[in-house]
């Protein structure tokens, strides 16, 4: 048993210029669950103030744009979040519900990378605990123009990710929320944008992963505890 969606990710909630978003969860969140935001701002890189019993995982700020992740453990019917206004800055958000996580302190890793030139590679600072991680990737790019097809896709080095994005359309706010579930724990998982540059004003990309229980990460054998201590010797 790991990380899974609960029901399904609630309605990405769209804020006027300077106005403040209150996203919806897609179902009643249920004790100890991990509670997921993620949030874009467009038209300044000032990023979003901290939530009141919310943590920020990483937050990432780009030219003119932002993206930002951050988390909770239900405490069970948990009320909405507000994230507050920013001055000339459309912010864009997700909520999203995962089972099968730590139920304290479940952060892991974090990376992140801003750019104009595509794509942009945010990197975590070091290999997961464990593999079979939850893996959030959120990704902005912001246009000068609405002119022509604008395209964003996430990926990661370790992961197969899934996606809530507005991409494919003439407009100059593009978000993307993904999450994923890691393959190993080899190396450091990387969050990866790839995205159109015509009329580029800036893009970002943020990701972190999330622990297994304890009872759940998988731990190296005796025996290759006692080799690796043998080798010390």
């Amino acid at each position: 048993m790991g990380y899974a969606l609960v029901g399904s990710a609630g309605a990405v909630d769209t804020g006027a210029s300077g106005g403040a978003i209150t996203p919806s969860y897609g179902q009643t969140t249920t004790l100890h669950n991990l509670l997921i935001l993620q949030v874009d701002g467009f038209g300044t890189a000032t990023l979003p103030a901290a939530i009141t019993n919310w943590s920020i995982a990483k937050q990432q700020a780009g030219t003119s744009c932002s993206t930002s992740i951050y988390y909770k453990v239900a405490a069970g019917s948990d009320g909405q979040p507000t994230v507050a206004a920013v001055t000339s800055t459309t912010l864009v958000g997700q909520l999203f519900e995962f089972s099968g996580g730590a139920a304290s302190s479940p952060i892991d890793k974090i990376g992140g990378a801003a750019g104009t030139t595509s794509p942009i590679t945010g990197t975590n600072g070091g290999v997961d605990t464990a593999s079979s991680e939850l893996i959030i990737v959120c990704g902005c790019s912001f246009y000068s123009s609405a002119s022509g097809t604008k395209t964003l896709a996430l990926t990661s080095n370790n992961a197969t990710l899934t996606s809530s994005t507005n991409q494919n359309a003439a407009i100059t706010q593009v978000y993307d929320f993904a999450y994923g579930v890691t393959t190993s724990n080899s190396g450091a998982d990387t969050g990866i944008n790839t995205f159109s540059i015509t009329n580029i004003t800036g893009a970002a990309v943020a990701v972190a992963t999330f622990l297994l229980p304890a009872s759940a990460r998988i731990q190296p054998s005796i025996h290759t505890q006692a080799v690796r201590r043998a080798s010390t010797w």
